[in-house]
């Protein structure tokens, strides 16, 4: 082979070596924020996204990273795997047909894209957080709740509150036996200091709480209402402020289940309704419907009436909740 031969050659075999080894390095992330009450787009590659500091994202030809609140994002574009690809199909149709069967096609599809397809960590937590809403869609609640304690292992401030399987009631359709099961998985969590994590987690800690607190167990139900308090007066921080804020007003909307079996004032309720809907839409679930059900409780059939029906409606994966609202309905007419 001649020089020149060779060394087109050797030059093509680089090239290819380049653009396939430097695959990851060259994607290019775009997200849509607000800033200022505008939307704007920035262009990069994406580091993290965690509870306390929101997305990073590192510009081309830039040397210090942008942060970007969680609450300021509208929207992620970046590249996905096939399985990734295959498993948000899967989830879409979950969500149109309401089908078990879909959401679990779409949890295999999603566990492979995190085994096989993709390698950025930030990017396999985001996928983890799929999985945790297939499940839920899938009516595989355990399964949820251990896949939810990966993300609280990976980031006490868990950007991925949206996915959370808290429990608001207790479930007609758990036996017994899976109830146990499933306190004796969130247990370990709800200690601030001894926990798996070895550090204080308030998500875990609010999960587990929601678990406990109407637990046949009379000391687990004061450990979680403990708990609770705890995380609503948990001072805040500049760091994960947002995420601090979505916690203490998740935590206050637990303890609403404990005041269902006492008189409640409409000011009360009122006032409750207010606060559930100062939470992001994807958290309002499980306050909306606790709320909707003490109006009803007072005998205001129609306030009732309009916050449980948005349960079915807006929140296909709260199986729970959705199926209760529909049961409390009826009695309105």
């Amino acid at each position: 082979m001649s020089g020149s031969k060779k060394f087109i050659f050797l030059f093509l075999i680089f090239l290819f070596s380049f653009l396939n080894g430097n695959a990851e390095d060259s994607i290019q992330d775009a997200i849509l924020y607000e800033s200022a009450g505008q939307q704007k787009e920035l262009s990069g590659k994406i580091l993290n996204l965690t509870g306390a500091e929101g997305l990073i994202v590192l510009q081309k030809g830039s040397q210090v990273p942008d942060y970007i609140p969680i609450s300021s994002i509208i929207e992620i574009r970046t590249s996905k795997c096939d399985a990734h690809k295959a498993g948000d199909r899967a989830f879409e149709e979950g969500e149109k047909n309401r089908t078990s069967e879909s959401f679990s096609k779409a949890v295999d599809y999603y566990r492979e894209a995190r085994k096989n397809g993709e390698k950025r960590p930030w990017m396999r937590a985001w996928i983890t957080s799929l999985i945790v809403k297939s499940l839920k869609g899938a009516g595989r609640e355990t399964e949820a709740v251990q896949e939810f304690l990966i993300l609280c292992q990976i980031d006490p401030l868990s950007p991925y509150l949206d996915s959370i399987p808290l429990q608001w009631i207790v479930s007609r359709s758990m036996a017994p036996e899976k109830r146990i099961e499933l306190e004796q998985i969130v247990l370990p969590w709800i200690n601030s200091q001894q926990n798996p994590g070895g550090k204080p987690n308030p998500t875990a800690q609010l999960l587990a709480a929601s678990f406990l607190l109407e637990s046949s167990n009379g000391p687990y139900r004061q450990i979680a209402a403990d708990a609770l308090e705890a995380l609503i007066l948990a001072p805040s921080s500049n760091q994960g402020s947002s995420a601090r804020k979505d916690l203490a007003l998740l935590a206050t909307a637990q303890l609403w289940r404990l005041k269902m079996h006492r008189s409640l004032s409409e000011n009360e309720i009122s006032f409750w309704k207010e606060m559930s809907f100062r939470l992001s839409p994807s958290l309002q679930a499980g306050p909306i419907f606790l709320t909707g059900k003490a109006f009803l409780k007072i005998g205001q059939k129609e306030k009732a009436k309009e916050l449980l029906l948005r349960i079915p409606i807006l929140y296909p994966l709260e199986k729970d909740l959705s199926q209760e609202a529909m049961r409390l309905l009826p009695a309105e007419k």
